[in-house]
C-alpha cells in the first residue's frame, strides 16, 4: 500500500498479533510454502518473508543546530516519529514571540526532522515550546510540554556594493553607496582611466566576475585599508567618496573593493 500498489480485498491476508507490538522494533513474518489459498487446491509455492518496524514512542528529541544558530538558519527539530508541519506550527511557540509566516499552515508534508525557517533577531536567548497535544503522523499525542532554549549568533560579517558600470552625476555628491554589516575593514582599490582605457579594460577576461581581482593597465593608483565602524547587527550604509578618489568632478574611475570574504 505505501508503494502505491493497491490489492483487492480477496487477495489480501490480514493479520492480527494476538497482543501489542513492541514499539521500535523489528518484527519478521514468514509465509511457509503450501499455504492454502480461498480457492482451488493449490497453496504458496515457496516460502516468503517479509520485515517491518513499529513505530517510535513519540518523543521530542531536541534541536539538531549547533549553537550559536545562525540567525538566518533553519531550526531543525528532531522527533521520535514523523511529524506534519502544520501541525507542528500550529503547536510551538517563541519566547521572545516570533512571526510564522503563513505558508507553514499549508504544508501537509511529514518528516521526524522539521527545518523551520524564522525571522530571529540577533544574539538573542530564545525559548521554544512545543505543547503537549501535539500528535505524530500518526496520531499519537506528545503527553508533555516541550521546552528547548538556544541562541542566536551575530550576523556574519558582510559589504556589499552596486556592482558593473555605474554613472554619477558630477553636479551632485559623488558618492558610490556601499552597505555594511559587522564587518571590520576591506581592502580598497582604485585606479583613474583615460576614456579610451575603459573599453579594453571591460573587455578582459572575467570583467564581470566578482571573485577575480581585475587590474588595470596602470596599477591602481590607491590600494589600502578601508576600515569601517558601524553598529553592531545592523547594515549601515557607508558612501564612498569616488571624487576624492578620482581626483576630479568628471572622469572614469575603476573601483574593487576586496570584502576578504570567500562570497565576493
Amino acid at each position: 500500500r505505501e508503494a502505491g500498489i493497491v490489492t483487492p480485498i480477496e487477495r489480501s491476508l490480514e493479520l492480527k498479533p494476538e497482543m501489542p507490538l513492541e514499539p521500535g522494533t523489528s518484527y519478521t513474518v514468514t509465509l511457509e510454502a503450501g499455504l492454502p489459498g480461498t480457492q482451488g487446491p493449490l497453496g504458496l509455492e515457496s516460502r516468503n518473508e517479509f520485515s517491518f518496524r513499529t513505530i517510535e514512542v513519540f518523543r521530542f528529541e531536541g534541536l539538531a543546530n549547533e549553537e550559536p544558530v545562525g540567525p538566518d538558519e533553519s531550526l531543525q527539530f528532531r522527533f521520535t516519529n514523523e511529524v506534519v508541519y502544520r501541525d507542528f506550527i500550529s503547536r510551538v511557540r517563541f519566547e521572545p514571540q516570533v512571526e510564522i509566516a503563513e505558508y507553514y499552515d499549508s504544508w501537509d508534508h511529514s518528516n521526524r526532522r522539521l527545518y523551520v525557517n524564522l525571522p530571529f533577531a540577533p544574539e538573542t536567548k530564545y525559548v521554544a515550546v512545543i505543547g503537549a497535544e501535539l500528535e505524530d503522523a500518526f496520531g499519537n499525542p506528545l503527553g508533555r510540554e516541550e521546552r528547548v532554549e538556544f541562541t542566536t549568533a551575530a550576523y556574519p560579517p558582510w559589504i556589499s556594493m552596486t556592482s558593473g558600470i555605474g554613472v554619477l552625476e558630477s553636479g551632485g555628491p559623488l558618492q558610490v553607496p556601499i552597505t555594511v554589516t559587522n564587518a571590520a575593514e576591506a581592502r580598497l582599490m582604485a585606479a583613474p582611466l583615460s576614456w579610451n582605457a575603459v573599453v579594453p579594460l571591460l573587455e578582459k577576461d572575467g570583467a564581470f566576475d566578482t571573485s577575480k581581482l581585475l587590474l588595470p593597465a596602470g596599477g591602481f593608483a590607491v590600494d589600502r585599508s578601508l576600515p569601517f565602524s558601524v553598529p553592531r547587527n545592523k547594515p549601515t550604509p557607508v558612501p564612498l567618496d569616488a571624487g576624492a578618489l578620482l581626483g576630479s568632478k568628471t572622469g572614469f574611475l575603476f573601483v574593487p573593493l576586496d570584502t576578504f570574504s570567500k562570497e565576493k
